[in-house]
């Protein structure tokens, strides 16, 4: 009797982990049909939707301040104002502005001998939009040669003659212009160099897929320098973010061409007056890699959960929101209990609040966090303590995820400059993934290097509110002359926050060596 009553409880236990193992296998067909077939938007609420979280309190405040301003406008009387409809086209403030004037064709002016015309002015017809098609121009570079005298021809004479400005690129043809162009359609229009081709043979120049790629590693060659001082300058800054992305080289020595390498990105938080961007290859994503990066600094990183970034010294870490969010988000998307998720709603309400205070100053930040934050977090923890969701299931691992993460996702409370989470340096990584999409896998890694150093220098520029292509053309011009027995210090000037500066002042390297010398 007793063994048949354990081989019933021997199946009932085998039964009941096999549900949980067919359970498991339907959640995971399910997330790879919602990959497939399903929407790829992590939106859940519509920000009104919001105020189901606000307190009595917060309601009453937000209705009393309407009411108010619903009374100023009864008081207030505008004057009639017209409707304008939004045009689609914006035009800036700074384009070039050609003017035409159509004038009567010559049939049209003839009058007979009793009349004639007498210009009355001009009248503003309409504004259009014209294109402008690039060209390639063959520039030739000539000097003039002086030879110098004496007058009374007691001396031999003197050969003189000026001094030429240092090409780009030695024994090349491609000058910064061009160069610049070809690295803005590579790194911002994400044309990889082969397309690149048909258009350059359209305007003029044939040229091969190789000789692209030595200019391209060349040009970040004159700009590693400026790159190296980028570096300084950011593990000087006391909060940081970081992320990390795969990236393939086929080439690498001891490596098969399916190996993963990774391209490693770090950057100030949004709130930086300097911000610095910045992005480093390497063929490992180990904890060394991560020490490397940050030699040196001694501030707040924020990150994802990835174990690498646990050995660095003298940092404090800090969590991720967006990344918890993603976890609890996808169990939601294959269980389509998205709105009945508490979780997800919480962390939903407390990027709703990070929304709005965004632009305060960071104590302001800090203490608004403290005071309405609080309540939210232990919520949530609450309801993560308090859950029964099976270990394996999606619910199951985003808690575990959100678990581990706790201490570094708590201690964002006490920054009030760092961000609620690390997207920032999610979309400028997705400014090197959308590249990728097109170019696929680099060949070596001296063509990976390069990506690396033109990917900060064109996010940088952007984050620095500066035209990327202006600017890395300005910097191949400058840094084509300067000399080797300069210090680096002296590229202080022409990092992006000293930049415009620079262009006003006037001053280039060239006219600074000449003082110099």
């Amino acid at each position: 009797m007793d063994a048949a009553v354990t081989v019933k409880e021997d199946e009932h236990a085998e039964l009941i982990a096999l549900r949980a193992k067919v359970a498991e296998f339907e959640q995971k067909v399910a997330y790879f049909q919602k990959q497939l077939f399903g929407r790829k938007s992590e939106q859940t609420l519509e920000p009104n939707q919001m105020s189901l979280f606000i307190s009595e309190f917060e309601a009453a405040q937000a209705a009393l301040k309407a009411a108010n301003e619903a009374q100023a406008k009864k008081t207030h009387v505008k004057g009639y104002e017209r409707k304008r409809k939004n045009a689609k086209e914006k035009l800036r403030p700074d384009l070039e502005v050609v003017k035409t004037v159509i004038d009567l064709t010559p049939e049209e002016k003839a009058c007979d001998s009793d009349w004639q015309l007498v210009s009355v002015g001009q009248r503003f017809v309409r504004t259009a939009i014209e294109f402008v098609p690039a060209k390639m121009v063959r520039r030739e570079y000539f000097i003039k040669v002086y030879k110098k005298v004496r007058v009374d021809g007691s001396a031999d004479p003197v050969f003189v003659q000026p001094h030429v400005p240092n090409a780009v690129i030695t024994r090349s043809m491609a000058t910064a212009s061009l160069l610049a162009k070809i690295i803005h359609d590579k790194y911002e229009l994400d044309v990889p160099l082969y397309r690149q081709i048909k258009d350059l043979q359209r305007l003029g120049l044939d040229v091969s897929e190789t000789t692209l790629c030595h200019w391209t590693i060349n040009s970040a060659g004159v700009l590693a320098p400026l790159y190296d001082l980028m570096h300084n300058a950011l593990i000087h800054q006391p909060f940081l973010q970081g992320d990390e992305t795969p990236t393939q080289v086929l080439k690498e020595l001891g490596r098969k061409a399916t190996s993963k390498s990774y391209m490693w990105a770090a950057r100030t938080v949004r709130s930086c007056a300097t911000p610095v961007v910045y992005y480093t290859y390497n063929q490992s994503r180990g904890g060394q890699v991560a020490k490397d990066l940050y030699s040196g600094f001694t501030g707040v990183l924020q990150c994802d959960g990835y174990s690498g970034y646990n050995n660095l010294k003298d940092v404090k870490r800090v969590g991720c929101w967006a990344h918890v969010r993603c976890k609890f988000y996808e169990a939601v998307r294959i269980s389509n209990t998205l709105k009945t998720c508490e979780p997800l709603k919480l962390i939903d309400y407390m990027f709703f609040l990070e929304n709005m205070w965004h632009k305060l100053a960071h104590k302001a930040r800090r203490r608004l966090r403290h005071s309405k934050m609080k309540r939210l977090l232990k919520q949530f923890w609450s309801w993560c303590d308090t859950s029964d969701a099976l270990p394996k299931s999606g619910f199951g691992k985003a808690i575990k995820y959100a678990q581990d993460q706790r201490p570094y996702l708590n201690v964002i409370l006490q920054y009030g400059a760092i961000d609620w989470s690390n997207n920032a340096t999610e979309r400028n990584m997705k400014s090197y993934v959308m590249g990728r999409k097109n170019f696929l896998f680099n060949g070596v890694p001296e063509g990976a290097k390069p990506n690396a150093i033109l990917m900060t220098m064109i996010e940088i520029a952007k984050a620095n509110g500066l035209d990327p292509m202006t600017y890395i053309v300005s910097l191949l011009d400058e840094l084509a002359q300067f000399p080797e027995w300069r210090k680096s210090s002296d590229l202080g000037d022409y990092l992006p926050w000293n930049y415009p500066k620079l262009m006003n002042s006037g001053t280039r390297i060239e006219e600074t060596n000449k003082k110099k010398e």
